[in-house]
C-alpha cells in the first residue's frame, strides 16, 4: 500500500492550503499511522484526510494546541454512500461521514481538580468535528475547509486524568457555505457519552 500523498488527493481544497499540506507531510511522513486507520473510506481519501488533521493539529509553531492535537490519534473514517431510489442523489454519492478519534488525558488537559479542563474539550471538539466534514468534503470533491462559527457544548459527566477518550464526529449537513456536524467525547469502559457538541462551521470565512 503506498503511503504517499499526491495533489490529487487533496484536490477538493485550496491550492495553497493544499501545498503546505503536502509539504508538512513529506516532512513528517504519516505512514505508521496510515496503516491503523480503519474504515470504508477510500485510501485516498482517508490518506488525504489524515494529512489535512495532523497539518491542523500537529503544527505546533502555527497552531493553538498543538502539543494536545498530536496525541490525537485518527482510528477511523467511515463513508455513507447514497443508494439507488433512496435519495435524489445519484447512486454512489457520498452524503455523510463519521470520523473517530482517540487519547487518553493527561494532566495537562486538566484543571485544579484532575477533571478535563473545558478549554482543552472545547479545542479538541472543534478539530475532531471538522475532520468530519473535511473527509466528506474530499469524497466529493468539495473544499469543506473553514472556521467554526458556533459551539454547543453540554456536559453529560466529569472526565478524569488517565481515562481513554473515543471522540465521534459525524456530518449533519454540508449544503452551501454552513456545514453542520455532532461530536460526542466518550469514555468510561462502555465509551458513553461525556459531553456533546453540536457545531457550525462557516467556509466562507479564511
Amino acid at each position: 500500500m503506498t503511503t504517499e500523498l499526491s495533489t490529487t488527493s487533496l484536490k477538493s481544497l485550496p491550492p495553497a492550503l493544499a501545498a503546505v499540506v503536502k509539504s508538512w507531510v513529506d516532512q513528517n511522513g504519516i505512514s505508521t499511522e496510515l496503516e491503523s486507520v480503519k474504515g470504508n473510506a477510500p485510501r485516498d481519501t482517508i490518506r488525504a484526510c489524515l494529512s489535512v488533521f495532523r497539518y491542523m493539529a500537529s503544527t505546533e509553531d502555527r497552531s493553538y494546541g498543538a502539543a494536545v492535537g498530536r496525541r490525537l490519534k485518527m482510528a477511523e473514517i467511515k463513508i455513507k454512500f447514497s443508494e439507488a431510489g433512496s435519495s435524489n442523489l445519484p447512486a454512489g454519492r457520498a452524503v455523510s461521514a463519521q470520523t473517530t478519534c482517540e487519547i487518553l488525558v493527561y494532566k495537562d488537559m486538566c484543571n485544579v481538580f484532575g477533571t478535563l479542563h473545558g478549554g482543552c474539550a472545547a479545542y479538541m471538539t472543534d478539530i475532531c468535528s471538522t475532520s468530519s466534514i473535511v473527509a466528506l468534503g474530499i469524497v466529493n470533491g468539495v473544499d469543506a475547509t473553514g472556521v467554526s462559527q458556533a459551539m454547543n457544548l453540554i456536559w453529560h459527566k466529569a472526565v478524569k486524568t488517565g481515562a481513554k477518550l473515543r471522540i465521534v464526529s459525524n456530518t449533519i449537513s454540508q449544503e452551501g457555505r454552513i456545514r453542520v456536524c455532532r461530536c460526542e467525547v466518550r469514555s468510561g469502559s462502555e465509551f458513553d457519552a461525556s459531553l456533546t457538541d453540536q457545531g457550525i462551521k462557516d467556509v466562507g470565512w479564511r
